[in-house]
Parts: C-alpha cells; structure tokens; sequence
C-alpha cells in the first residue's frame, strides 16, 4: 500500500512523497507550486445569477436618455417662463405725463415732463432694441446655466452602469441572505471551488458565494453533526485534490494517507474537541479515497528532517512551528543509536497562530478606517464589538452576529460626527469583504515581516471600498498590534522548555510554520530559549510534510497495515 503525506494546514496545505533514494518530492500544481491554500467558495452558479448584459445596460440608458430629454424640455419651459417675466419686467418703457398730476406744479413743470418724454421717446426703439439683443440673451444664459443640469450621453451611461451595480450588489446580497454557508453547501445552486480558484472567485466578486478560508479552524468546537459533516465534505474535496494531482504526477495510486495534526486544534477546549478534530479528518480523508489514515504531531515530523547534527551530537532539539491555526513546540533529544531514535521529552501546542496575527493587525491599524472608536454625535464612541465581529472569521458565533448586524450598523451611522468610516464597515457587511480586510492585513504582514529592514513601511491596498482610503502601516505598528499574540506564544515556548527539563542547557532551536519567515517573531521566541543555544531555519511550509513523507515511506514500506510500525525513529504514529 502507497501512502502520501499531507500537511493540512489553516492556512495552506502541501502533498509530498519520500522516494526509495531519500528523494523528497512536493507534489506541484499547474503553476509549479506546491501550496495549495485550504480555503472554498461556495459560489452560486451562474444560473441563478442575474449578470448586467450589454442589452440590459443599453436598455436602462434608453430609458434614462428619454426621462432627460423629458426633463430637458421641462427645463426648457421653466427658462421660457422666467424670460418671459424678465422681459416683462424689464423691457425699456415710457410714461407719458398726465396734466392732472401736475395741477399742484403748475403747468410749466407740466411742459418740462412732456419735453423729457417726447425725448425719452425718440431713443426708446434703440433701448429696446438694445435690451433684447444684449440683456435678454445674457439673462437666457444665466438662467440656463441655474436651471438647466443636463447630463451627457457619457454620463448617463457611467451612472446607469454604477446604479445597475449596485442593486445587482442589493438584489444578490438579498439573495445570498437567504442562503448560509451549510446550506448552500448542499444547494444545487451552488457549486465548490478550491485553493488558489476559492480565493480568486472570491476577491473577484465577494456576493457570489461563501468564502471558507480556513475550515481546520472550525474543526474542535462543538456543532451540530449535520454542520460537522460540511466540513467533512470540504476538506474531503481538499485531500481529494491533492491525491488525484499526486496520483496523476506519480503515475501511482495512494490508498493511505499521513496527515499531520496539532498537538491542539483549534477550538478544542478539551480532549473531546481533539477527538472532534481527528474524527473529522479522518472522515473527511476516507471521503477523499483513502483507506488507511495515520497521523503525526506536526511539530515531530518536523523533527525527522531537521539537520543531522544534533543527532549526531546527542544534543537537545527544540522544534518550532509557528502555523496560521495553532502553534506547537516540541523539545527533543537524539539517543545516537543505529536508527538516530528520537526521544521525545515534551509537546506544547496553543491556539494562536499566523491568523490571530492577522486579525490583531486589521483590528489595530484598518479598524479605524471602518469605524472603530468613531465619535458619535452625543460625545461617546462606537462599539469596538461590530469590529470583531467582522474580523473574527473563524468563529461562527462571532460571524453569525455580524451577518444579522446590517440595520444595527446602518442606524450607527445616522449617529457618527463623520460617517465615512461606520459606511465602510456598512459595505463591509453588504459586500462580505470580511476576508478582504484580512487578506490585506496578511499581505502587510507578509510584506513587512519577511524583512530585516527596519521602519520599512507598506501602502495598504484598500481599493475595494467605496471610500477611497489611504493607509500606511510600519513595521513598530505590526509589532505593537503582535504584543499580545507574542506573549503567548513565548509562554508556550516556556513551557515545553520546563515540561522538558532543559531549561538549563543549550539547545539546537528550529523554526519552521509561515509565521517562522517574520524576523520579529524569531526574534521574540529566541529570547526566552536557554543561553547559547542555536538557532536555525527549516523550510517554513514544506518541513512538517517532508517529515510525514519519511513516516508515509516507512509505512509503504511495510506491505500491509497490520504490519505497520507504531512509530518511526521514536515519532508515534497514531492510526485513526
């Protein structure tokens, strides 16, 4: 029986073998890489959509020309009349005197008024004519620029295009509330996309479908068995992916599966949300076409790959590995036998990860620019919870509230001084743009922790709101928005160092997890390792599946699974 090895992360996952030689192959995509992201879209199919046609826009800008051609003459007729009053109320006239209204004045005042009129009354022709050449069209002009808001061909298409954009955005976001994520999942009006396709589809039109960025996060708390079994199928199609791509490159079939685990899922509470986890996988990896399912602690299967030296030293290994989900540490000690046993001293794991980072940036540098803190008009602030609501995407809790926060944030706005901020996390609702924040707050991340350079700082691409908005973030604002995630992850690493008893001795440190990339991180977790120890880099995605694809050769190896080893150089490996 062949087995593959799958590294299935929160983030990403990764597929790989062990040839006969000690060759390591991951297994690629047609893009030549190996990581495949661990996110779905659920996407309503395109017969349910209703696109904007070409016909659809010609006809509503028919509709639009004619309503301003209708206006345009309305227009024309209010010009008319006030011109006409203009006229009528302007026009160059003269008064004739009358004898009676001089009986006081006598009548050689009377004789100095008719001199005047018959004056007046030998230039009013040119007056007039003056007055309607000159003033009258200047008064048209003025009136007309007052009056008449005409807009161009160019306009009327450009605004018909914007507002069929936004009630297809309203009707679909109508739609889409009809449906959630575990019903959709079963709906003939949906179909699944996977990997590198989910993200796409979703960045490109976010109100087509549910985005699942990270099911292993779910995987430990406690939902109902018929919620459980979408993420059975989700993963399932996952791992079906990877087996047919690795089977397909391979030319060979794989009916066993080696599947890294952490030492805590996410979620898990306690052992029975643990059990949850692997029970999912386990379902989820059979669905895929596996027979046989086995599974290693990630941070040891590291281990079986890290360099040789301190095995060969007899000296004490701390691994590690820091991935988006869950973080795991595991301190070692090499025996130096024949095999190069590993002794396994202690095994840590905690629930925070490269997400949490992610999510504590967004909250710290974007949450302002959607409304966090944002001054009402009585002097308070606005609740920071509708914040974390929209960023707590791998809580379903959390996510449920803020899908049912729409006309709580619409009424909060009314209430903002500015409302621009309270209006993006109002799109932000409307448009499911939850995993835009934190995929650009990952991208920032990346961007500035994959760096030695100090200060360096990134112009955040916040393009998809409404809103224009410019946001530059530094390296010292990552760090400040890391400060608590850090804290933990120190103390995670403190204690597998105490539950090993090797506190008070050098040790070989290896990092390996995405979030191992970032210099603060190495940084910060050095710090607390004993003096002197040593500190190097593994593969950060591809050292976990490189050593499950040493225990998947070992078990291939062995011919039938009643023949399997329970353990490969000390590394239990636990059968589902």
């Amino acid at each position: 029986m062949n087995y593959l090895a799958i590294d299935f992360g929160t983030t990403n996952s990764i597929a790989a073998i062990l040839t006969d030689d000690r060759q390591f192959i991951p297994i690629t995509f047609e893009n030549g890489n190996p990581i495949f992201p661990s996110s779905a879209f659920i996407q309503m199919k395109e017969s349910s959509a209703f696109p904007i046609t070409k016909d659809r826009i010609e006809a509503r800008f028919f509709q639009e020309k004619q309503r301003e051609e209708v206006k345009k003459r309305n227009q024309l007729d209010e010009v008319k009349r006030r011109l006409d009053e203009f006229s009528r109320a302007k026009t160059p006239k003269v008064k004739k005197p009358k004898p009676v209204d001089f009986i006081a004045a006598g009548s050689q005042a009377f004789l100095r008024a008719m001199r005047t009129y018959e004056k007046d009354l030998d230039g009013l022709d040119r007056r007039i004519r003056d007055f309607n050449e000159r003033v009258v069209p200047q008064e048209r002009v003025r009136l007309e620029s007052e009056i008449i808001s005409v807009r161009t061909d160019t306009e009327i298409l450009r605004q018909v295009e914007m507002l069929m954009s936004k009630e297809e955005l309203e009707r679909r976001s109508a739609e889409l509330r009809e449906f959630y994520f575990f019903n959709a999942i079963e709906s003939d009006d949906f179909h699944v996309l996977l990997g590198h396709k989910a993200i796409d589809a979703y960045v490109a039109d976010p109100l087509s479908g549910f985005f699942l960025r990270s099911p292993k996060a779910f995987l430990a708390s406690t939902l109902a068995r018929e919620y459980q079994f979408a993420f059975v199928k989700i993963i399932g199609f996952i791992l079906r992916t990877l087996k047919e791509r690795a089977e397909s490159l391979r030319g060979t079939q794989f009916s066993g599966v080696v599947l890294g685990r952490p030492v805590e899922y996410l979620g898990a509470n306690d052992d029975a949300g643990n059990r949850r986890a692997l029970n999912i996988m386990t379902d989820a990896a059979r669905l895929a076409g596996f027979t046989e399912v086995r599974f290693v602690f990630e941070p040891l299967a590291a281990a079986l790959v890290s360099p040789g030296d301190w095995n060969r030293s007899g000296a004490t290994a701390v691994v590690i590995d820091i991935g988006g989900g869950t973080s795991d540490i595991a301190a070692l000690n090499a025996l130096g036998n024949d095999r190069n046993s590993l002794e396994v001293l202690s095994v840590k794991g905690r629930r925070v990860g490269g997400n949490d980072l992610d999510q504590a940036f967004a909250f710290q540098e974007i949450g302002p620019s959607i409304g966090k803190q944002s001054l009402l008009k009585g002097g308070m602030t606005s609740p920071s919870e509708l914040i974390n609501w929209a960023l707590s995407t791998r809580d379903i809790i959390a996510q449920n509230k803020f899908r049912n926060a729409g006309d709580q944030i619409a009424d909060l706005q009314k209430k903002c001084v500015d409302p621009v901020p309270i209006g993006r996390l109002l799109q932000t609702y409307r448009d499911q743009l939850q995993h835009r924040i934190l995929l650009s707050s990952e991208e920032a991340k990346i961007k500035l922790s994959d760096s030695e350079i100090r200060n360096l700082h990134y112009d955040l691409d916040l393009s998809y709101f409404e809103e224009k908005v410019e946001l530059r973030v530094t390296q010292d604002s990552l760090k400040s928005s890391w400060e608590s995630e850090l804290g933990k992850l120190k103390g995670i690493v403190q204690d597998c160092l105490v539950q090993g008893g090797v506190t008070d001795r050098p040790v070989w440190a290896y990092f390996t997890g995405g979030l191992s990339l970032s210099p603060l991180v190495r940084e910060s977790l050095t710090s607390v390792l004993p003096a002197n120890s040593l500190v190097k880099r593994l593969n950060a995605f591809q050292a976990v599946v490189a050593g499950l694809s040493y225990v998947a050769r070992d078990l291939s190896r062995s011919g039938s699974p009643s023949d399997e080893p329970r353990e490969v150089r000390g590394i239990s490996v636990m059968r589902a």
